[in-house]
């Protein structure tokens, strides 16, 4: 757990103010969810424009932001986007109240959001962060991704960042910093003292600046502001103090100060003089009383203690001694006084129960006797098992964290890279033994330990995840495929057979309860689904395709009811078993028929027939044809002609650009290559080998040992990919599409919810780089890096 001590970094005509509006860190309230109750805050606030919000309604307005994060629901990027979405809101509306545009402002805002030593970054408009760790200086900006700001449109474009901090790192906000501070102004800042990095840090700017600095010491979780010593002046300002003669020591040159220090001044002071401009104003001479003057009046001296401060900081720790005693002694006399007259009633109840007693004449009836009999033991075995709760689970599990650290002991002294990754798994093995009884910090950091260590020895890329839905689809539901365009999402429900759709808003995705496209008796159960090109011309298109095992389909869309269809039968017979679907990005279809030991094109739409054949391949349904919304009339035709590879032992199947990628149980891919004429063949590599080109990993034969792979996925440009889901782990392996593996990425839960235990069933990449995994009924999402 960290403590943030922090400074403001507030220059105004080269002169330095203690206070910078619009800054706001702290701790989490003892009112906080319960997910982030150990989360800090810091938020940085810049208003552009002619008119600024006063101080103090400024800092008003980031406390109620703050109580809107640490009071929200959900994940740490919910809640900063909550954050953001009610700032967002106030600021348009103050903006909505005036007619000049000259008078209305824009936020720039800098939020942050640490979380153990996870640091979760949000900016909204052109500003920067800086984190200076022992790795070194890291710089967070993004135009694109985070707008021009605040108070300017109803949608809020948000830039998101995510690093992982240290004792004693830096952390830098401004939105406007000196250029020197990339070079020259953060080298070294490590290794010299927080008041001596602000000092370079202020004369490194332009006379105007709002910044903050920020450092990760090892405390409670404490939001700690830092008092500078010696007050700054610009360089600037300082030669126009020097070059104004000051005739004697009563004259001061006025300056802001952020903290006055008490002086004494003649009986009868003149009114303090509203605050001025900084620039330096010698004091009259002339024999009158001298208002007072604050410690930053003389520069750069530091403020004096009085004789009288000491005494009555001294008598206001003796009263605060007296008041605590005061309640102790009255606490003490109300415990004294209930324990007496629990006393004299038990002693009353044995007076009146032990035989011979002159009190026995009341003994109890009988009936209590017994119900007291009963009752005891019970209570006794009661307090027993909570005692055993309490203390032998917990000894359990420090049994369990005491096997995990003598293994990662053990790692740590072994040179052979197989048995220090041995060892990790060990490492993560007792930790999860552990959390059995309930996670603990010392689980976290030892599984964080081990995660870590694992990664840089196999190469893998942690992958932040966090849920899609907070409440997840229905019990029972499993999503097996997952296909999404720009705006939507499309699910398939394997135990239902039943296709679901959500749509984007900005709040993220949302359940579409109207999409209809389910298994009816018609055409039996659906088992797989595809979606359906666009076509030009179509004004009223469905969207997907669903099949099930015998050939008949279903069209689905958003506005009309799902139509029940039957493809033709294949030339060589009828229909065996219809086991996956996909398309392509020209309209056609592809359909894995396990039992035919086949894979069929179908052109999925009516076509008005031409007198000439037409040639096969992918460049047949880029020819302008006249095409309708009905059942397809066209007969399926072979992919493969000559060389026909094995598809018994096919788990899923993607098509792009050409070439059909068949994922087999024993975790091989085969990639065949469409034929471009009826005179070609289709050609395969059964199976086509897996390379590694990363950086000191490189070989030309790459297996994986123990791996299960379950589902493939292609995206799209600018950055096309082939995706394999390995249930093992989980792990998401990035192939190029000539599968060569590029990079290994590993999902983990961005919330305090670790990921679902079960294994994962379903994976697909939007355009947008957000990539979508599906573990039965729940959906998590998460940035690729």
């Amino acid at each position: 757990m960290f403590d943030l001590n922090y400074l403001p970094l507030h220059l105004s005509n080269g002169m330095e103010i203690a206070e910078l509006p619009g800054l706001w860190v702290a701790a989490a309230p003892r009112r906080a969810q319960r997910s982030r109750s150990k989360d800090m805050l810091i938020m940085l606030l810049t208003l552009t424009g002619s008119q600024v919000q006063p101080p103090d309604n400024l800092n008003q307005i980031l406390e109620r932001l703050a109580d809107v994060y640490f009071q929200a629901p959900g994940s740490v990027t919910s809640g900063m986007h909550a954050v953001v979405d009610q700032l967002n809101a106030l600021l348009i509306k103050r903006n909505l109240k005036t007619s000049d545009e000259n008078q209305r402002v824009t936020g720039i805002f800098n939020l942050v959001v640490l979380r153990r030593d996870q640091l979760y970054i949000a900016h909204a408009g052109p500003t920067y962060t800086y984190l200076l760790a022992q790795k070194g200086l890291t710089a967070f900006h993004d135009t694109q991704n985070a707008g021009r700001g605040l108070g300017l449109a109803r949608s809020v474009k948000l830039a998101y960042f995510r690093e992982e901090v240290q004792p004693n790192d830096l952390l830098l906000l401004s939105a406007a910093p000196p250029q020197d501070w990339q070079t020259s102004g953060l080298a070294g800042g490590l290794s010299i003292p927080l008041d001596q990095l602000r000092r370079r840090l202020l004369s490194q700017a332009s006379g105007q600046l709002q910044a903050a600095l920020i450092q990760f010491s090892p405390g409670k979780g404490e939001a700690l502001l830092q008092k500078p010593r010696i007050p700054f002046i610009s360089a600037g300002l300082g030669e126009k103090l020097a070059a104004q003669e000051v005739p004697s020591p009563a004259q001061a040159v006025e300056a802001p100060a952020p903290q006055p220090a008490v002086v004494e001044a003649p009986p009868e002071p003149a009114p303090a003089r509203p605050a001025a401009p900084p620039r330096p104003l010698p004091r009259p001479a002339a024999p009158k009383p001298a208002p007072a003057r604050s410690a930053s009046d003389v520069a750069p001296q530091p403020a004096h203690r009085t004789p009288q401060m000491d005494v009555a900081q001294k008598n206001a720790r003796r009263q605060r001694r007296n008041a605590t005693r005061k309640e102790l002694r009255g606490l003490l006399n109300s415990w004294r006084g209930t324990w007496q007259r629990l006393s004299a009633a038990v002693n009353r109840t044995l007076l009146r129960t032990l035989p011979g007693s002159e009190e026995n004449t009341s003994a109890l009836p009988v009936r209590s006797l017994v119900l007291i009999a009963v009752l005891v033991p019970l209570m006794v075995t009661a307090l027993a098992t909570t005692i055993y709760f309490r203390s032998g689970r917990a000894n359990q599990r420090d049994a369990y964290l005491q096997q995990a650290q003598r293994f990662i002991n053990d790692a740590i002294v072994q040179s052979d890279p197989a048995l220090k990754i041995s060892n990790w798994q060990q490492v993560l093995y007792w930790v999860e033994k552990s959390e059995e009884f309930g996670r603990t910090e010392t689980s976290i950091d030892l599984r964080r330990q081990a995660e870590i260590a694992l990664d840089d020895l196999q190469g893998i890329i942690r992958l932040d995840m966090q849920p899609t839905l907070l409440s997840g689809l229905a019990e029972g539901v499993n999503i097996t495929r997952i296909v999404p365009t720009t705006t939507e999402l499309y699910l398939f429900d394997s135990n239902e057979g039943r296709v679901y759709r959500m749509f984007m808003t900005g709040e993220g995705y949302k359940l579409d309860p109207n999409f209809d496209c389910a298994t009816n008796p018609l055409i039996g159960k659906l088992v797989d689904f595809a979606p359906l090109t666009r076509l030009e011309g179509i004004l009223s298109l469905p969207t997907v395709i669903a099949v099930n095992e015998t050939g008949h389909y279903m069209y689905c869309g958003l506005t009309d009811k799902p139509v029940e269809q039957a493809f033709l039968p294949p030339s060589t017979g009828d229909w065996g078993r219809v086991s996956r679907i996909t398309s392509s990005d020209y309209g056609m279809l592809y359909v894995l028929d396990a039992s035919n030991n086949a894979v069929y094109i179908i052109d999925p739409f009516y076509r008005k027939p031409e007198e000439e054949d037409q040639p096969e391949g992918a460049t047949e349904s880029e020819k302008e044809e006249e095409v309708a919304p009905s059942h397809s009339n066209n007969e399926p035709r072979m992919f493969f002609n000559l060389q026909v590879p094995r598809l018994d032992d096919v788990k899923d199947i993607a098509f792009n650009n050409g070439d059909l990628y068949l994922l087999h149980a024993d975790n091989t891919t085969t990639v065949c290559t469409l034929r471009s004429s009826k005179d070609d063949q289709t050609r395969c590599i059964d199976p086509a080998p897996y390379a590694d080109t990363r950086s000191g990993r490189e070989t030309s034969n790459l297996t994986f040992p123990g791996a299960s792979f379950s589902r493939i996925f292609t995206s799209q440009p600018p950055v096309p990919s082939l995706y394999i889901l390995d249930t093992v782990g989980p792990t998401i392996n990035q192939f190029s599409l000539q599968l060569n593996l590029q990079r290994q990425l590993s999902p983990r839960s961005a919330t305090e919810e670790p990921l679902p235990s079960t294994p994962p069933t379903a994976l697909a990449v939007t355009n947008n780089r957000l990539i979508i995994i599906a573990f039965g009924n729940q959906l998590y999402h998460g940035q690729l890096p």
